[in-house]
């Protein structure tokens, strides 16, 4: 039998292109010339696998053959049923897809890792330039802050000796004894001064506490005097408002405390109740020293009003500097005295928290303040203060 050839070709098939769809031809001859060669039988068998079934046909179509080397093998049976001992054995290969071949999957690779790379360049160019982006950014806060701060502290102090000036005057005419329709002016003016020298020293605190400037001096004593002292302080005002506001207290607190700081924690507290309560309201301070978590004593003070109260979607913003939640009618304020407030508690390393509302009254549900302030040396955050 001769060889095994593909179609459309006059030698031995040995590359067989993708996809792999190939056509082989075969033909053969009888040595002993008693079988015509259109009669001839032929089976064939693919790598090695079973033998086809006998028949006349001399070309068979093996679509799909995977890439790589292939064996077809073919036998012929004359019409007495002599099959050739020797099959006739052809072995060609199938090329693999152009990018299944090495050369293509190197050049992919090779691009992908070029690309790769320039995105990384990239990248880090960006970054690179965000970085510098930032840190100018940076050096342009800290000196916008700079700015701000001598801004603060310029405007307070030349805001602070006029004040002086108008204030001295003011009080010596009160004390003169005016009319009536001269104090009532004086009185008007006095309370302006007060209000803009408050916020002044709003001012010069929130300095002092940005820069680091502010320390807890504590001394020991009877804590319950300067509170006390805020609440007789601030009774004109409660007056004014038509609001009750007293102190109520157990016993004596003693303990270790800041007088200054805890006047201005207590002032604006009270302060706040008192301009957010209606006309017959009522402002409650509560004093009391408790035991503290980690041990120790704390003192507690609660300051609570019978005011409008506040929405819970504010609640958590109150202590945010500048805030001010919203009102029907305009109540003065800065909307720095609670995050002073804060500051200053947090400095001592108390705790500070709101509740609202407090009252069953719809019109009046009020306001709570809690505070919770160590009263004991080694338990005051402020290791940098003095102690008297």
């Amino acid at each position: 039998m001769s060889p095994v050839r593909g179609s459309n070709s006059d030698r031995l098939l040995e590359r067989v292109a993708q996809p792999g769809n190939s056509q082989m031809a075969w033909a053969g001859r009888d040595s002993w010339d008693n079988t015509p060669e259109e009669l001839l039988e032929y089976s064939w068998r693919l790598d090695h696998g079973d033998w086809s079934r006998y028949s006349l046909e001399t070309d068979r179509m093996f679509p799909d053959l995977p890439h790589g080397r292939h064996v077809l093998e073919v036998r012929a049976r004359d019409r007495d049923y002599n099959v050739d001992p020797t099959p006739a054995v052809a072995g060609f290969s199938v090329v693999p897809s152009v990018w299944l071949q090495a050369w293509f999957v190197t050049m992919v690779i090779s691009f992908l890792i070029l690309v790769a790379m320039l995105i990384w360049i990239i990248i880090r160019i960006r970054e690179r330039h965000l970085i510098e982006q930032q840190v100018e950014r940076e050096k342009h806060l800290v000196e916008m802050d700079r700015i701000k701060t001598g801004f603060f502290t310029n405007i307070s102090h030349e805001l602070n000796t006029p004040l002086a000036l108008i204030k001295g005057p003011l009080e010596s005419m009160l004390e003169a004894g005016p009319d009536e329709d001269g104090e009532q002016l004086l009185s008007l003016a006095m309370r302006n001064v007060d209000r803009v020298a408050n916020l002044v020293s709003q001012l010069l605190d929130f300095r002092k506490l940005e820069q680091g400037q502010m320390r807890i001096e504590a001394e020991e004593g009877n804590i319950s005097r300067p509170v006390r002292e805020c609440v007789d302080l601030l009774q004109p005002l409660a007056k004014r408002h038509k609001v009750s506001c007293h102190l109520e207290m157990v016993e004596p607190c003693m303990g270790w405390f800041d007088a200054d700081k805890l006047k201005k924690i207590v002032q604006n507290l009270i302060v706040n109740a008192i301009k957010y309560s209606p006309s017959d309201g009522e402002v409650r301070v509560l004093l009391d020293a408790v035991p503290g978590q980690g041990g120790g004593r704390t003192l507690s003070l609660i300051v609570e009003d019978t005011g409008r109260g506040i929405a819970p979607k504010h609640l958590h913003h109150i202590f945010d500097r500048f805030y001010r939640v919203p009102e029907k009618t305009i109540v003065d304020g800065s909307g720095i005295g609670l995050n002073l407030t804060k500051e200053l508690v947090d400095l001592w390393g108390g705790e500070i928290r709101a509740e609202s509302p407090i009252h069953q009254d719809v019109k009046r549900p009020g306001t709570r303040f809690l505070v919770h302030l160590p009263v004991d040396l080694e338990n005051i955050s402020n290791k940098g203060s003095s102690h008297g």
